[in-house]
Formats: structure tokens, sequence, C-alpha cells
């Protein structure tokens, strides 16, 4: 296992070759993976596939960044759970645990073995279960996953694919739509637009070769499919693509959720500032950031805590800085976050 120390440049991409862990260390920001947003601060960590890209699109970032060998990763049963979970089926935050006991990555404990750390970290994402699967649903549901990984650019129907896996179409339908919130045909989709991206973004194929690649009979029928979903054209997309992907929201909220986090902890404020409505608002920071509104406050709050009380201010005073009224509310915010109190959280 190779273990590599970064910092996260604005709008550098850096493109996978290997299995990867990749941990913050430091620092809160907006990672993207994979033309997907997620807002990331210290403590918090994603497994990517060779091929996977990721790059800072916003904030200072420091990351560890654990490669493994590939005989390895396919030697661990369950691993899939790790590696195919991030962008077609959603992204988790392996940093929280279920078990008190184990806060934070303190779960995931680096050795000279990459199967000891796959392991553990299959066992944590056990513990989440962020699908409230079985183990018999969760194998079938990357099964699919595998299937569909392999198969998108071809013409996918739900009778094939149950076929294919030996199962009931009934009973596959019924699955993804309750752990999921999605259709076979709803993970095509979302792979081909995924890949298509990809392909544009990262060789020099033209439109036409990509258009046969990913199956489509005529390259006007794939132009149309990506303009719809991109809003660009594949051209304009590939030349845009390097460019800074720092749009003025990200800037805009970014640095004023920086400066009231402490004072205006409700969106109401937020959305009257940037003359939004909060409905409207809430759209734009989940399509921007990959998470929620209540969830960045959260990370922006517990990433300030964890400076100051590092930096040996006191319980006490943390809270108070903070906006917190009084200290227990702080104690009790830090634990739901971290799952151990402030100070058992530095002497563990």
């Amino acid at each position: 296992m190779a273990l590599q120390s970064l910092t996260a440049s604005l709008n550098s991409i850096t493109t996978m070759d290997d299995y990867s862990l990749i941990v913050l260390t430091e620092g809160s920001g907006v990672l993207e993976v994979d033309f997907s947003n997620y807002s990331m601060m210290a403590g918090k960590a994603i497994f990517l596939s060779p091929g996977q890209y990721f790059r800072n699109i916003s904030g200072n970032l420091e990351m560890s960044i654990y490669r493994f060998e590939g005989d390895r990763v396919n030697q661990v049963k369950s691993s899939r759970y790790l590696f195919k979970h991030l962008v077609s089926l959603g992204y988790i935050d392996v940093s929280q645990t279920a078990d008190e006991s184990q806060p934070g990555l303190k779960i995931l404990q680096v050795s000279d073995d990459d199967s000891i750390l796959l392991e553990t970290a299959v066992k944590g994402w056990l513990q989440l279960n962020p699908f409230g699967a079985s183990s018999a649903e969760l194998e079938l549901l990357f099964d699919l996953k595998d299937f569909v990984d392999l198969h998108f650019h071809e013409s996918l129907t739900l009778d094939r694919v149950a076929g294919e896996l030996d199962q009931n179409a009934g009973y596959l339908k019924k699955l993804t739509r309750a752990k999921l919130a999605a259709t076979v045909h709803k993970l095509t989709y979302n792979k081909m637009v995924t890949e298509a991206r990809r392909k544009v973004a990262f060789t020099d194929l033209s439109t036409k070769e990509v258009a046969y690649e990913l199956g489509f009979s005529y390259p006007s029928y794939f132009n149309r499919f990506f303009k719809q979903n991109t809003n660009s054209t594949p051209q304009q997309f590939r030349e845009d693509f390097g460019a800074s992907p720092v749009d003025g929201f990200v800037r805009e909220f970014s640095q004023l959720l920086d400066s009231q986090f402490k004072e205006q902890r409700f969106m109401g404020y937020y959305a009257e500032a940037m003359y939004l409505s909060v409905k409207s608002l809430s759209a734009k920071i989940r399509s921007s950031f990959g998470t929620s509104f209540n969830e960045l406050m959260n990370q922006r709050l517990l990433l300030s805590g964890k400076q100051l009380l590092a930096s040996g201010e006191s319980v006490k005073e943390t809270a108070y800085a903070l906006g917190f009224k009084e200290p227990n509310h702080f104690s009790a915010f830090f634990k739901t976050q971290t799952g151990a109190s402030p100070s058992g959280y530095f002497h563990s």
C-alpha cells in the first residue's frame, strides 16, 4: 500500500490509476468526483476506483491518499461496497459510524496490510448500511451495479436484467425503488451520462466516435442526448471542462456562510441575503454542494470547533465563540457529530 500526502490546489484534476482511499486531513471545501460535487471537511473519506477523478473546486483541502494493490482489493470480500458506491449509488461518509465507541476515522487503522484496512472499512460500511438492506439484498444491488457498468450501452430492459441476475423482475423493480429510489432504467441512464461526460472530457475521440462507442446509431442522437443532460454540446463541454468550475453561487454562498455561521444558523437568513426563496436556495445548495444546508452548517461548526479545541480553547470558550448559548449544547452537538465528547475525542 502506497501513502501520499497532497494539498489539493483549486481546479487541479487528479485521475486515479489505482484503487484508492482519500482521507481529508485538514480544511473544508467542495470536491468534485466524476462530475458530482461533495461537501468535504477533515475526517471525511472517499474510496475511488481506477479511472475516477477528483478535483478541488472550493476551499483548502489537505488529504492523505492510500493506494491499494488491485489483487488485494479483489481478494477482500465485499470490497465493492466501498469502491462501487460513491458515484452511481450515492455518497456516504465513512467517517461516521453507527458505533459511538468508534468515532470518526479511528475505525480505519492504517496498516502495512491492505487487507486489514479494507476489511475494517467494509465492516464500518456495513455498520452504516446506508440502504437499510439485508445481506442478500446488498449482494443483489451490487450485482445489479456490476451488470449495469458492463452493459449500460446496450438496450437494457428490466426483464433482461432480471433474467441475467436470475431474479424475478417484479422483485428487482420493487427492491431498486425501495433501496435506491431508482429504477433499472434510471441507473442505466445515469451511467450513460457519466460515461459520455468522461469520454468527452478525458479522451480526444471525435463526437462521432464517442457516439458509436456508447451505442448511439447516429451522432445527432448523441448530441441531443448530451446537450439535454449537460446544457452544452460535446465540443463546448470539452473546451470548458478545464476551466475554473467555481461558479458565482458556490463562491458567494461559501463566503457568506464562512462570515455568518457563528451568528446565523437558519436558512431563511441566507436565502434573503442571496435574494432567493428558501426552496430555491435549498435546491441550489443540493445541486452545487451535494448535500443539505443543515449538513453544511454542521460541518462548518464542527470544523471550527475542532480547530478551537485543538488550539487549547476550553469547551466553554469554544461553545461561546461559536454562538452556542450553553457549553452543554455544544458538547451535545459535538457528540452527535463525532460519537465522542469534546474532551474524549481529543484524548481517545
